[in-house]
């Protein structure tokens, strides 16, 4: 998607028209030929140059080549950036007069460069490039998640609220289905069909004694009541997507201390019927 070029007018500009792609040869007689790969020209370069911007202008440069990830997102121009051309030259200038297909891109290290005059006074460059690029090869925006986008809650009793767990360094949920042999006698390749699904899980509790979610999740191993508990693991709290929960007994605690060390508190679990959410 393309990104937006900030609507800041620069106090000059210098352009370098696109490029056929050719290659030359010198023959040693010193005839040269020169060959023509291509039908389009590309590569047209933009230089813009701002004088006397304020603080917050110089912040829309900067966050533009940050939204673009430099080089990668094209970019969508805005009039502005060519204030004073008359129509025909602004169309050399925005690379409309050599055809469809021209997108522009900040250059290879053509991204602001900054430098302060003053109180909320600065200058700054930026180069952009004209490319031909073909469609779909921007590399995608890779939304990885940490562990600062998860959330662990539990709650004592199915019929309670979850709250969420405090400190908690791991969690992990094992979801396995048994494979159930189909073989018949005289077959020479084994078949399988799906059984039945089992779900357990595991973490590791810091122990903080006024973390009351973490409290609760130890505390189940010493109940004599036989009423499930309930565990959720959030993958990204930014989304309703990456999101595990069931109805689980606590099944074994750890608690350990060691010098030099965090007191922590491995547990386990087992969840009753099929967890639910999705990823």
């Amino acid at each position: 998607m393309p990104v937006a070029f900030p609507a800041i007018q620069p106090q000059d500009r210098d352009f370098e028209a696109a490029r056929w792609p050719t290659t030359s040869t010198r023959s040693r007689s010193g005839f040269t030929s020169v060959r023509q790969w291509g039908s389009r020209p590309a590569d047209a370069t933009l230089g813009l140059r701002y004088r006397n911007i304020t603080s917050a202008q110089l912040a829309e440069l900067y966050a533009a080549h940050h939204a673009a990830r430099g080089e990668v997102l094209d970019l969508t121009i805005p009039t502005i950036v060519f204030q004073g051309a008359s129509t025909t030259l602004r169309s050399w200038l925005d690379a409309s007069a050599t055809g469809a297909g021209l997108r522009w891109y900040f250059a290879p290290d053509g991204g602001p460069r900054g430098n302060s005059a003053g109180d909320n006074i600065h200058n700054c460059q930026v180069r952009l490039i004209a490319q031909l690029r073909l469609p779909g090869r921007e590399a995608p925006a890779m939304a990885v998640k940490t562990s600062a986008t998860a959330l662990v809650q539990f709650k004592p009793t199915t019929a309670g609220g979850y709250v969420n767990v405090g400190k908690i360094r791991d969690i992990r949920f094992d979801i396995r289905r048994d494979a159930l042999e189909t073989t018949g006698v005289g077959e020479k390749d084994r078949t399988y069909r799906y059984g039945i699904r089992g779900t357990s899980g595991s973490g590791t509790l810091l122990y903080v004694p006024n973390d009351v979610a973490a409290v609760d999740m130890a505390s189940r191993i010493l109940s004599d009541d036989e009423e499930l508990s309930g565990v959720k693991m959030i993958l990204d709290t930014a989304s309703t997507a990456g999101t595990l929960e069931g109805d689980a007994l606590i099944t074994s605690l750890s608690p350990g201390v060691s010098v030099g060390d965090l007191v922590s508190m491995p547990v386990q679990f087992t969840i009753s019927g099929k967890p639910t959410g999705q990823f």
